[in-house]
C-alpha cells in the first residue's frame, strides 16, 4: 500500500517559450458569397477573430508578424488551404508554437470514401461555398473538409499545435422549426425548411456516437483541438454580450485572458482546467435559453492525449513539475468536491507500520462511478480502486446515494495493510455517470505504475474519460458532459 514513483506531467501545448517560433491562423466569415449562408445581423465572427488575435498577443507573447487573419472575402477554400499549407505548415519548424482558430458555418457532406463511423464528412464552410436545397434538405458545395485538415495536422508534427473550431457540424438540429426571430442566436446556416429536425432525422443518432469530428489522427501528435459543441449540436452566438460573438469563444476567453479557468489558482490552466469551465459556462448559458439550446452545448477537447496538455502556462514555467503533487493533479481532475462527497478512513489515523485492514469510506449524495488513488508526500501515485480483486467479483464501484462504499470489504476477499512509514492524500474520484475507463484505468491491478505510462497515458485517460461528452443511442436526448467530484483526506502512517 501507499507505494508508487511517478513524475508528472504535463507537455507544454500552448505555452509560451524562450526559444520557439509561432505563427498563428485566424479565420472569421460572418458574410458568404452564398448570402443564404450569412450570419444575419452583426459581425460576430470578425469580432471573434480580432478578440482571439488580441489573446495571442497579450497573454501568449504571439507577435503581429506572426498572425495571418482571414476573414470574411478573404476566406476562400483556396486561402484556407494555403494558410495550412504555406502559412503553418511550410513557414514553421519543429518546436514552434501552431495556433489555428476558426469562426463560421461548419457543415457536413455525405461520406465517399468510408473512413467516417456516421457516414458523414464534416468540414468547414469557406467564404466561397455555395448551397442548394434538394428534396427539402439543404447541401453545401465546398467545404474545406476534415480529411483535409487531418492530413495539414499529421504534417504539422513536432510543432505544439492547438485548434479551435467555433462551429458545429450538425446545421440546425432542433425539436421544432427555426424561425427567422432565431437567426441571429446560430452559428449554421438559415435554411427553416432544410432544418434536420432531431424528431426525423435519421443521421443523428449516429453523428453523435462517432465523437470529436477530426478522423484518423496518428498518435503522437503534440495537438489539441477545441470544438464548441459536440457531434448533432449546433454552435451558438450570444447578441447580448460585449462585442456580440460566439458563446463558445466568449467563454474561452474569459477563462483564459481573465484566468477564470484556473481551479486550483496555480496561475497556470491546464486543457482539463479549462474544459471543464467551457462545460459549466456552457451548460449556464443553456440553463438560462432554453429555447434556443434545445439540443445543449457540450464542448469538445481532442485527441485523448489533449488532456495531457496545458492550455496557459507563464513563460519561465514550461518545464514539468520536479515530481506529483495534489495541485497537479488537481490540473488533471479540474473540479472541486461540488457534490460533497465524504471520504473518511478506518481507523482514523495516524496508523502505524504493521496495522492491519485500512479501510475508506466514500459516502455520495448522488449515484456514481468511483476511482480511488494514493497520492503519497514523496509524489508517488498508486490507484487503489478498481483493481484485480474487485475486477473478479464484478464490482464496478457503483456508488448508491447515500448508501456507503467501503474500500476493501470482505466481499474482495483483499486487505490493505500498512507496510512503510510514509504520509500523503487519497483522492476519491467519484463520477454521476458509468464512465468508459480506458484499460490504463479499468483493469490495473495495484502496483507501482512505470513514470512514463503514468505521464503518458494514465492520468490523461482519466482526465478524458470525465471530460468526454456522454451520448445517448435516442436522437431526442442531448449530448451531455459527465458531471463528477474530487473528495481527498490526508492519511500518515508512523514507525511503530
Amino acid at each position: 500500500m501507499f507505494r508508487l514513483a511517478a513524475i508528472a506531467l504535463f507537455v507544454a501545448a500552448a505555452a509560451g517559450s524562450a526559444v520557439a517560433g509561432e505563427r498563428a491562423l485566424l479565420i472569421g466569415i460572418d458574410s458568404y458569397a452564398d448570402s443564404r449562408l450569412d450570419v444575419k445581423s452583426g459581425t460576430p465572427a470578425v469580432n471573434d477573430v480580432t478578440a482571439i488575435r488580441s489573446l495571442l498577443m497579450a497573454k501568449f507573447g504571439y507577435a503581429s508578424r506572426d498572425i495571418r487573419v482571414l476573414t470574411n472575402s478573404a476566406a476562400t477554400a483556396a486561402a484556407i488551404r494555403d494558410g495550412l499549407a504555406d502559412w503553418l505548415i511550410a513557414g514553421s519548424r519543429v518546436g514552434d508554437r501552431i495556433y489555428i482558430y476558426f469562426a463560421g458555418n461548419g457543415y457536413f457532406t455525405p461520406d465517399l470514401n468510408g473512413d467516417e463511423a456516421d457516414g458523414l464528412e464534416e468540414g468547414l464552410v469557406p467564404f466561397d461555398a455555395r448551397a442548394s436545397e434538394e428534396g427539402g434538405k439543404l447541401a453545401i458545395d465546398g467545404l474545406v473538409s476534415d480529411d483535409e485538415i487531418g492530413a495539414a495536422l499529421k504534417k504539422l508534427a513536432g510543432r505544439h499545435v492547438t485548434l479551435v473550431v467555433d462551429a458545429g457540424f450538425s446545421g440546425r438540429v432542433t425539436r421544432t422549426p427555426t424561425n427567422a426571430a432565431q437567426n441571429v442566436f446560430y452559428r449554421a446556416p438559415a435554411f427553416p425548411a432544410a432544418s434536420r429536425a432531431i424528431v426525423v432525422e435519421a443521421k443523428a443518432a449516429a453523428q453523435k456516437q462517432e465523437g470529436g469530428w477530426l478522423d484518423a489522427l496518428p498518435a503522437g501528435l503534440d495537438l489539441s483541438v477545441w470544438t464548441a459543441v459536440s457531434a448533432s449540436q449546433t454552435a451558438l452566438l450570444d447578441p447580448l454580450r460585449p462585442g456580440f460573438g460566439g458563446v463558445f469563444t466568449s467563454l474561452y476567453l474569459e477563462a483564459l485572458k481573465d484566468g477564470k479557468a484556473d481551479a486550483n489558482g496555480n496561475g497556470e490552466i491546464s486543457n482539463p482546467e479549462l474544459l471543464a469551465y467551457l462545460v459549466s459556462g456552457s451548460k449556464a448559458y443553456c440553463s438560462a435559453h432554453a429555447d434556443i439550446c434545445q439540443m445543449g452545448l457540450t464542448p469538445r477537447l481532442d485527441p485523448s492525449s489533449a488532456h495531457g496538455h496545458m492550455a496557459y502556462q507563464p513563460v519561465g514555467h514550461e518545464k514539468e513539475p520536479a515530481k506529483l503533487s495534489l495541485d497537479v493533479l488537481k490540473d488533471y481532475l479540474a473540479v472541486g468536491n461540488a457534490d460533497n462527497v465524504t471520504l473518511s478512513m478506518t481507523p482514523r489515523g495516524p496508523v502505524h507500520v504493521g496495522d492491519k485492514d485500512i479501510r475508506f469510506h466514500i459516502l455520495s449524495p448522488h449515484d456514481g462511478f468511483l476511482v480511488l488513488l494514493d497520492l503519497s508526500d514523496d509524489g508517488t501515485l498508486t490507484q487503489l480502486f478498481p483493481n484485480q480483486f474487485s475486477r473478479r467479483k464484478n464490482a464496478e464501484g457503483k456508488i448508491r446515494a447515500g448508501a456507503e462504499l467501503m474500500v476493501p470489504d470482505d466481499y474482495y476477499g483483499m486487505r490493505f495493510n500498512a507496510t512503510s512509514a510514509t504520509s500523503g492524500r487519497i483522492v476519491a474520484i467519484v463520477a454521476r455517470r458509468k464512465v468508459d475507463w480506458d484499460k490504463a484505468v479499468g483493469t490495473r491491478a495495484i502496483e507501482v505504475i512505470p513514470r512514463q505510462q503514468a505521464v503518458k497515458t494514465f492520468l490523461p485517460q482519466i482526465a478524458a474519460a470525465l471530460g468526454n461528452p456522454v451520448a445517448d443511442d435516442n436522437p431526442q436526448d442531448n449530448t451531455e458532459a459527465t458531471d463528477w467530484s474530487v473528495a481527498t483526506i490526508r492519511y500518515e502512517i508512523k514507525p511503530r
